[in-house]
C-alpha cells in the first residue's frame, strides 16, 4: 500500500498542478482592461408587452471594464429598442403605432471558470438601470400628424453570454431578460398595470484592452 501511495503521489501532484495552472490561465484571461463597443440584435417582447407589440430590434453602445486575474467586471450600456404595435390592436383605423425604449444600465459580469487560452469566455450578467418607455401613434386620427407620450422607470435585467477574444478585438453573443418597472405609469392618460418585459438577443463587437 505504501509503495502504491508513493507511485500515485507524483501523478496526483501533477494533476493538481495542471488544474491550478488551468484555473489561473482562465482567470488571467477573464479580464483585460477597458473596452468600447457597439451592439445590436432582436428584441422579443414578453408577457403583457408581448400581447401589444411585435418582435423588434435594438442598437446601442457600451463600455466594458475588467481586470486580469479577477473573474468579475463591469459594463455600462445605452440601448434603443423599437417594436411596432400589433395591427390587431389598430383594426378599424389607418393609424400606425410603435413603442420605443431608450435605456441605460450598469451591469456586473461574472466570468465563469471555463475560460481557456482559446479566448472563449462564458459569463453571467445582472444589473439595474433606467428606461424611458415611449409610445408614438401616427395617422389621420391624430390630425394627420403624430402623438406620443412617455414615462421613465427603473429596470432590472439578468442573463448570460459568450465572449470570443482575439487580441484587442472581442465579439460576444448575449441573451438577457429585462423588466422595466412601469406599473402605475401613464401613457395617453391610461395607467399601465404591468411591467414592460422583453428579451434582447444581442451580438456585439468591442475593441480595447490588452
Amino acid at each position: 500500500m505504501i509503495r502504491l501511495i508513493r507511485i500515485a503521489a507524483p501523478a496526483v501532484a501533477l494533476i493538481l498542478a495542471s488544474t491550478s495552472r488551468a484555473q489561473m490561465a482562465a482567470h488571467s484571461t477573464a479580464g483585460n482592461g477597458l473596452h468600447f463597443g457597439v451592439v445590436g440584435g432582436v428584441t422579443i417582447p414578453s408577457g403583457d408587452f408581448g400581447d401589444g407589440v411585435n418582435a423588434g430590434y435594438h442598437v446601442g453602445g457600451l463600455i466594458d471594464f475588467s481586470l486580469p486575474m479577477v473573474p468579475f467586471g463591469l459594463r455600462a450600456d445605452v440601448l434603443y429598442h423599437r417594436n411596432n404595435v400589433k395591427s390587431s390592436l389598430l383594426q378599424g383605423t389607418d393609424a400606425k403605432a410603435h413603442s420605443s425604449l431608450l435605456g441605460g444600465t450598469l451591469n456586473g459580469l461574472f466570468i465563469l471558470p471555463l475560460s481557456s487560452a482559446t479566448g472563449i469566455r462564458p459569463y453571467l450578467t445582472a444589473g439595474v438601470g433606467l428606461y424611458n418607455v415611449k409610445v408614438t401613434a401616427e395617422g389621420s386620427g391624430t390630425g394627420g400628424g403624430s402623438l406620443s407620450d412617455d414615462a421613465t422607470k427603473f429596470a432590472l435585467n439578468g442573463g448570460g453570454g459568450i465572449r470570443f477574444t482575439l487580441g484587442s478585438l472581442s465579439t460576444f453573443v448575449e441573451v438577457r431578460y429585462v423588466s422595466v418597472l412601469s406599473e402605475n405609469a401613464k401613457l395617453f392618460g391610461e395607467q399601465i398595470d404591468s411591467k414592460t418585459n422583453f428579451i434582447p438577443i444581442s451580438f456585439g463587437v468591442m475593441i480595447g484592452g490588452k
